[in-house]
């Protein structure tokens, strides 16, 4: 059975807390960032769209101090997710300029593109995850998970629908290894997890994660992201605005493959306040990061940081105020992340610099 504990919070920050520092701002004019994925410490890929909802997609080869603007399909349009198993190959998904699914194929680090055929019907493609460099796991708008073993020239639908819920969409997906992967969703506005069970087609049946609850009552959460380390360990951003006491806002641990669920609270008394869930990004089974948003009133939600270096204890820190939110976060190591976010002139790009001797 699941398990749900309320653990200790965020710990004060102390000075050896690494640090986040402004690397660039990417113009308005180039585009807004949603997605962001890091194959090595030093090159990234981000990926979202323009001021009239074209697709646009970047590249740095500097750890985020300069992007260069890459080429796409004149088809492409809002674009939601990336991933990169190397410095050449990635898969971009989201949908075309005239709203039908669309994922994007590069083999030479963005230079051309190719764009995947896929089942007849599919809208917008939400996520997409690719434990190889030919296998890959996607989810669709509207239901549905779709999968190629072959690079992408063949893609087709392993899933209609999750056992008793017939329309739910993946928000996110995370595959750590060619055999499991995990996905989280917010289906009619309350979050949820699942994990595929073993079969001979990764992705073609899913079950629901139980046991995302406080002291055993159950609980409204909206999730943000997911982040799986390991086959058997996963960690998601969340904020409750309902239930025991004023709302809680943290991060859950779901381990044993999915038959755990221990929530980490890294604060609460969200009372006449908005809790927003972010990116999280892992680096091993027991190192991560994680970004969380707090708005009270009307003031402007502030981004902040939090670090486990053992999947338990999480720490806080800051970004530079410049960013006014976080969307995006990878990790090529735990030294080495990089985020995106909105900024007054455009998406703001952070880097985490190395903790203070």
């Amino acid at each position: 059975a699941a398990i749900v504990s309320p653990l200790a919070g965020a710990q004060p920050v102390a000075a050896t807390t690494p640090t986040w520092n402004l690397l660039t701002t990417i113009a308005s004019t180039t585009g807004t960032f949603a997605a962001l994925s890091c194959p090595t410490t030093t090159t990234c890929f981000a990926v979202g769209k323009t001021a009239s909802s074209t697709g646009v997609a970047a590249t740095t080869t500097t750890s985020g101090a300069s992007w260069k603007t890459l080429t796409l399909p004149p088809a492409a349009g809002d674009l939601d997710a990336v991933t990169c198993s190397s410095v050449d190959d990635c898969f971009v998904a989201g949908k075309t300029t005239a709203g039908a699914g669309l994922i994007l194929a590069t083999t030479d680090g963005g230079t051309a593109w190719t764009t995947d055929k896929l089942p007849s019907g599919t809208k917008n493609v939400l996520a997409i995850s690719c434990p190889t460099a030919v296998l890959c796991v996607a989810g669709r708008s509207g239901g549905g998970v779709l999968m190629t073993a072959d690079g992408g020239s063949v893609w087709s639908l392993r899933q209609a629908s999750v056992t008793g819920q017939p329309t739910v969409s993946f928000s996110h997906i995370d595959c750590p290894t060619s055999l499991v992967c995990y996905a989280d969703g917010n289906p009619s506005g309350d979050g949820s997890a699942w994990v595929t069970v073993p079969s001979p087609t990764l992705g073609s049946v899913w079950r629901t994660i139980t046991g995302f609850d406080l002291g055993g009552f159950p609980e409204p959460w909206s999730f943000g992201s997911i982040s799986c380390p390991g086959r058997s360990v996963c960690y998601i951003t969340a904020v409750s605005t309902f239930g025991l006491g004023d709302g809680e806002f943290g991060v859950f641990a779901v381990t044993g493959g999915g038959s755990t669920v221990t929530f980490v609270s890294v604060g609460s008394d969200l009372q006449n306040k908005s809790g927003t869930p972010g990116p999280i990004a892992c680096a091993s089974e027991t190192t991560c990061w994680a970004f969380l948003a707090v708005r009270k009133g009307s003031t402007a939600a502030v981004p902040t940081p939090y670090e486990t270096t053992n999947g338990t204890t999480w720490t806080a820190s800051t970004v530079p105020s410049t960013a006014k939110g976080i969307v995006a976060l990878a990790c090529a190591s735990q030294g080495t992340c990089d985020a995106v976010g909105p900024e007054v002139s455009g998406t703001a790009v952070v880097g985490l610099a190395a903790a203070a001797a």
